[in-house]
């Protein structure tokens, strides 16, 4: 009889052992997620610098103006004009455009992000996801910004922010 209970318990102890790691993996335990890793984004190896994106700036040749006081998000994006564009840019170059807009918007999704465009074809990036800014940036964007705070509202128990990774092939725009 002593045995069975001892093997119970034993099974009890890993299975609450394993989910409060699992669980702090995933990032619901901000402490071991810190200690796992599982909190930072993939180092894809891009630095960039002021100059990457002042070069890439100059490339795109669009405007940014941050929006001043306390404003919605639909206010907070005003997109006006446009023009032909026939770019190249840098790994280095995407990634502090992204990272510099991404400072001077608040409902801009993604932080601490890097691009690496490879010489296969594929393109990586990786970053953190904000999910308390994506409803912002849906509306921003033209999105329904109730129906987006309807589905926002059920991912209450995600953590505020998650790493996320993409790699995708990607090709010549014309």
């Amino acid at each position: 009889m002593k045995k069975v209970l001892l093997i119970i318990l034993v099974i009890i102890v890993l299975v609450v052992v394993v989910g409060v790691a699992l669980l702090g993996y995933l990032g619901f335990i901000p402490g071991l997620a810190h200690f796992f890793g599982s909190d930072k984004p993939r180092d894809l190896g891009v630095v960039w610098t002021a100059t990457d994106y002042n070069q890439g700036h100059a490339k795109t040749k669009v405007a940014v103006v941050s929006a001043t006081g306390d404003v919605s998000p639909k206010e907070s994006l005003q997109l006006t004009g446009s023009h032909t564009a026939k770019l190249n840019l840098s790994s280095p170059e995407i990634t502090a455009i992204i990272n510099t807009n991404s400072a001077n918007w608040k409902y801009f999704p993604v932080t601490n992000v890097q691009v690496r465009i490879g010489a296969d074809g594929f393109a990586q990036v990786s970053g953190i996801l904000n999910f308390d800014r994506l409803s912002g940036y849906a509306a921003a964007t033209g999105a329904n910004y109730a129906n987006i705070q309807l589905v926002m509202d059920k991912f209450k128990l995600m953590p505020a922010q998650l790493p996320a990774q993409l790699r995708q092939r990607i090709t010549q725009l014309v």
